[in-house]
Parts: C-alpha cells; structure tokens; sequence
C-alpha cells in the first residue's frame, strides 16, 4: 500500500515493502537507547501493574479496603467509628474490647 501524488510517487514500491517487513533486533535496540531512560521505566512499570491487577485480587484479604479498586479507605473509619460507639454502649457489659490506634503515615512514610 503506498501513496502516489500529482508530482509522482511519495513512497516508492522498494521503500514501502521496507517499511513494511518486520523490525529487526538491532533496529529496537537503537531506538530504546534512543530513548528518555524515565520513559523505558514508566512503560516496563504499566506492563507489570497490568500484570499484577490479575494476580492481586487473589492475594488481598476480603478485609482490606485500601487501595482495592472498588473499596474505599473510608470505609474503615465508618468500621472504627461504629466498633468503638460499640465498645462504649452499655448492651456491651463485661464483654469490653480493645481499641489500637495507628498512626499510618508512618506507614508509609
């Protein structure tokens, strides 16, 4: 498939059948060392997070609620609020609890 024009031919039949055949090793290597390092990184890093979206909802607990598409982090200070008023009702008697508070920015931090 090539283009002609009125003042004759863009792409010729040889140069288009060489566009057309298939990229050789040399011919990638060229253009990845050719390349912005920061770019080759965020491409190889998408492939393996596309990757991992199929893994890791098998390795995520059903209890986990941050960063799970669908789940919000919110949800576990609506849990915490409704558990703590819990512990503090009187319908509770001797059956007290355990509250920890953690600091998770130093989580991740």
């Amino acid at each position: 498939m090539y283009k002609t024009s009125t003042a004759g031919e863009c792409v010729t039949k040889e140069s288009n059948d060489w566009l057309e055949e298939d990229y050789t090793e040399s011919e990638i290597v060229q253009a990845i060392t050719q390349m912005d390092p920061r770019f080759i990184y965020k491409v190889i890093s998408k492939v393996l997070a596309n990757r991992l979206k199929v893994a890791l909802p098998n390795c995520i607990s059903p209890n986990q609620s941050a960063f799970v598409p669908g789940r919000m982090i919110h949800d576990n200070i609506l849990i915490a609020h409704k558990l703590f008023h819990y512990l503090q009702s009187p319908k509770n008697g001797p059956n007290k609890g355990l509250i920890v508070k953690l600091d998770m920015s130093k989580a991740y931090g």
